[in-house]
C-alpha cells in the first residue's frame, strides 16, 4: 500500500502489525523493539520496507498518523488527522498488482 503525503511525496506501508497473527510481526513485539525510542503516548501501528514506523499519537484528543524515519535523522512526518484519514488515503501499490 502507498501513501501520499503530495504528489511527490508518498510513503509504503510493508505491514501493520498483528494483535493475534503469530506469523506476523505482533503489535506487542513492535511496542517492545519501539516503544521507548518512539516515546509515552505512541503507538506503532505499521512499517515500512526499511523498518521506518508508522505511528498513532494517542496524546491527542483524536489521535493522528505520523511516520518515524530512523533512517532520515530520526525525522518524524505528521501523515493524517485521524487512523481514519490515513486508511482512506491509502493507495494499492501499482508494482505489486
Amino acid at each position: 500500500m502507498l501513501f501520499f503525503l503530495s504528489e511527490k511525496n508518498s510513503f509504503g506501508v510493508d505491514s501493520f502489525y498483528s494483535i493475534e497473527n503469530k506469523d506476523e510481526e505482533t503489535l506487542e513485539k513492535a511496542i517492545f523493539r519501539w516503544g521507548e525510542t518512539l516515546g509515552k503516548g505512541l503507538l506503532p501501528i505499521a512499517r515500512d520496507g526499511g523498518d521506518n514506523q508508522f505511528y498513532l499519537d494517542l496524546n491527542e484528543s483524536t489521535p493522528s498518523v505520523w511516520i518515524y524515519l530512523h533512517d532520515e535523522n530520526e525525522a518524524r512526518v505528521k501523515l493524517a488527522n485521524s487512523l481514519e484519514e490515513f486508511i482512506d488515503r491509502l493507495n494499492i501499490n501499482p508494482d505489486y498488482l
